[in-house]
């Protein structure tokens, strides 16, 4: 790996008191000293591996929902699941709108999420899945967003939990805004684009999310 190159891929961690066990599983575990989560094919597809799992998935917060992919995706894995969709740019949250209109159990709000309630810039580049919050190398112009945290935009509008939380933005910044759901067993399933080069500042690295998440319940399902 040369030093340009940038290492990414996607993470699912799941609470740890989430996913019902049958008696033989849990006789395994005792006697292996493992915790098994599944023993279906597994690393396929990140929606199948978390509907296999057998945890039922009523509410998704889509963070980074660009123009709606993860939203139909997960309406097709999840038909009657309450999907939250969060995209900033204000060409892509349109597009967004678009592709889920006539779905009445999906919202979109044209926000960024991250640690705390403010104003931020986004920067726009050529990709629209790579526009982001910190500075790429070749942006080509910016805009004004409005930047909400989980716990605080759940607070508003008295929302208990969320079953999974996917995540395609600045990771670390949107899992300190959702410490306190993140801490009190309200996530199932955190599904979360991550790096694994010590230079990539736009994923957070595998290793802190692995230790932010691991401290709070969580453990890793897949990758």
């Amino acid at each position: 790996m040369t030093e340009k190159t940038i290492a990414r891929g996607v993470i699912t961690m799941v609470g740890i008191r989430s996913v019902a066990k049958t008696q033989l599983n849990r006789a395994l575990e005792k006697a292996m000293g493992v915790r098994i989560y599944s023993v279906r094919a597994h690393g396929r597809e990140d929606w199948h591996d978390i509907r296999m799992s057998g945890c039922r998935i009523e509410s998704v917060f889509d963070v980074g929902a660009n123009m709606g992919q993860s939203a139909q995706k997960f309406r097709g894995a999840f038909p009657k699941a309450k999907i939250y969709c969060f995209e900033p740019v204000r060409g892509l949250f349109q597009e967004l709108k678009k592709s889920v209109a006539g779905d009445a159990h999906v919202q979109c709000f044209q926000i960024a999420l991250g640690s705390a309630r403010g104003l931020g810039k986004i920067y726009l580049t050529d990709h629209s899945t790579t526009s982001s919050l910190v500075e790429p190398e070749h942006a080509r112009g910016w805009e004004e967003v409005q930047i909400d945290a989980v716990d605080s935009f759940c607070a508003a509008r008295e929302i208990e939990r969320t079953d999974l939380l996917k995540v395609d933005a600045e990771g670390f910044e949107v899992f300190k805004g959702a410490d306190s759901l993140l801490s009190s067993s309200r996530v199932a399933f955190v599904l979360a684009e991550v790096g694994f080069h010590p230079r990539d500042t736009r994923h957070v690295l595998f290793d802190h999310a692995r230790e932010l998440l691991m401290a709070r319940g969580f453990h890793v399902y897949g990758f």
